[in-house]
């Protein structure tokens, strides 16, 4: 996202400056009640940043919540010391809280426990609407004896007229040797909720127990908490980072953390990298059931959608088998999308499947139905061209290639941060266009365990560079042909259920069943009987 940073014009500046006599003043953080007046008064229509220099005070906010963030006298802490929604002047906090944990280079950093001082700010917007404030820190003390100083900085984003705020740190490599960051998370603690909900397939919440120690099938969880005269208090969080990283914890205290599965591995900053995590979202409503929260929920992350998504709506999409059965797809809707499997990859060798596509894909537009490809994302078939290229093989920590078969074709795992990806997305881009194409769903695995057993408990391989590297395929492939729909199967993402907002703006998640079914993010394919003749689906 790219953001036009602007200098905040500080009117108070002086005032700050001259209070800074004397003994100093306190480093301690002010106390907000629950019935303390908001002092966030949007000054205009939209999002807004806004800063109190006499009390540090931050405020960062919309028509519909302000969040007013402070940073200790001293410089040494930030913490929120409100989350208030304005039509209703409810609050959302159980007190002031420091926001952030993360670390770096091997050590545990988080925004109150002295160990990062403030050094700077700044705002930028996303030219459309949204505003974001952005603080800047530099630690007291960097990790282990070899590892590399660094900056890192805390941004909050309030949408234009949506009650959603989106946090996420950025950590920049100021040294000359790589830098690990792991175990970023975004905390609060909400008042004390009454009961819990999970978005499911369908469309729909579910109540869910707590305490909450969720991943991918959590991936958009709502607490409830009861107020005195305004009806339940709805808190929505969502994490952006890829199903199978997620991590969003919370208890019956109200404790909320959101962030990324330690098991991922990290982030690796190169020197002079600066590496964006994934961001946490918290969506603040007063008065609504769950339900309706719930879609009003999915109707403003539809407006970013709508914002880069082009494709026509359809309601069924199909997949055939290798071999086009005539009367099968005489029997599909005929406004269905049907998705030809091909491995574009034996392209760059002997394809001897390029003629059977054309001809089906073809005759599916023949029968006024229109085509897609269902493709693995991320393969390399045995014995070809992409295969010897040493590059683009996904590797094992004892540098072992991962085996690795699609549609009955034996092959091993190509890598999704290598050169790969972006060869993937030229020859997806082409095939689009030669084929006319109106969807693409990708399948097959794209990352391994490191062990050999693939447990639990094993830390993926390249986890985060191999899930980022997906997302940024499908992104990619989005904003180059945005009228397509784009579709990850489940069992590639790891996921069966929930809803996964790093996914959502751009495609959707899909299982094979006997009939087409849509409920705004999972899709069932209804896929063609097996055949005699030709591959059958993994």
């Amino acid at each position: 996202m790219n953001r036009r940073r602007t200098t905040l014009v500080v009117v108070c500046a002086i005032v700050a400056v001259a209070g800074c006599g004397g003994s100093g003043r306190s480093t301690r953080l002010a106390r907000v009640g629950r019935d303390t007046p908001s002092r966030a008064t949007p000054p205009v229509v939209g999002a807004y940043v806004t800063y109190h220099a006499p009390s540090r005070v931050f405020t960062v906010g919309n028509g519909s919540l302000a969040r007013r963030i402070q940073i200790a006298d001293d410089g040494m802490g930030v913490a929120t010391l409100s989350l208030r929604s304005l039509p209703t002047g409810v609050e959302t906090l159980a007190g002031a809280q420091h926001d952030f944990a993360v670390s770096i280079g091997g050590k545990s950093y988080t925004t109150g426990n002295r160990s990062l001082e403030y050094v700077r700010h700044d705002t930028a917007s996303d030219g459309r609407g949204a505003q974001a404030l952005r603080l800047y820190f530099r630690p007291v003390t960097v990790g282990g004896r070899d590892a590399a100083p660094f900056e890192v900085a805390a941004i909050y984003e309030v949408a234009k007229d949506t009650p959603v705020m989106q946090t996420w740190l950025e950590a920049r490599n100021l040294g000359d040797v790589p830098l690990i960051v792991e175990d970023a998370a975004t905390q609060l603690v909400t008042v004390t909720p009454d009961a819990a909900y999970a978005w499911r397939r369908g469309g729909r919440p579910a109540t869910i127990a707590l305490p909450i120690v969720g991943g991918a099938d959590h991936g958009l969880v709502w607490l409830s908490a009861s107020t005195a005269r305004h009806g339940p208090l709805i808190i929505g969080i969502a994490s952006s980072a890829p199903g199978p990283l997620k991590r969003i914890a919370a208890d019956r205290a109200g404790r909320v953390a959101v962030g990324m599965d330690p098991r991922g591995g990290g982030i690796w900053a190169q020197p002079g990298q600066t590496v964006a995590l994934p961001s946490a979202y918290v969506w603040v409503s007063v008065g609504p059931l769950v339900a309706q929260a719930a879609r009003e929920w999915m109707d403003s992350i539809d407006l970013a959608r709508r914002s880069i998504d082009a494709a026509p709506h359809v309601d069924v999409i199909s997949v055939a088998n290798a071999d086009l059965d005539a009367d099968w797809l005489e029997a599909q809707d005929v406004n269905a999308v049907v998705c030809v499997p091909y491995a574009w990859q034996a392209a760059w060798d002997a394809d001897d499947q390029a003629e059977r596509v054309f001809a089906a894909t073809g005759a599916i537009v023949a029968s006024g139905r229109r085509p897609g490809l269902l493709v693995p994302a991320a393969w390399l078939p045995d014995g070809g061209a992409l295969a010897a290229d040493e590059t683009l093989a996904l590797r094992t920590a004892a540098g072992g290639r991962v085996a690795a078969s699609w549609w009955g074709s034996s092959g091993t795992m190509a890598s999704l941060s290598s050169d790969y990806r972006e060869l993937a997305l030229r020859s997806l881009v082409a095939l689009v266009d030669d084929l006319g194409l109106d969807a693409v769903l990708l399948d097959g695995p794209v990352t391994a365990s490191v062990g050999a057993g693939d447990k639990p408990d094993n830390r993926l391989h390249a986890g985060w560079d191999s899930w980022n590297g997906l997302l940024r395929l499908v992104s990619n492939l989005k904003r180059e042909r945005p009228d397509i729909h784009i579709g990850v199967s489940g069992d590639t993402y790891r996921q069966s259920d929930g809803f996964d907002v790093a996914l959502h703006p751009t495609s959707f998640l899909w299982q094979r069943g006997r009939s087409a079914a849509y409920d705004g993010f999972w899709r069932t394919v209804a896929s063609a009987p097996a055949t005699a003749g030709g591959p059958q689906g993994n």
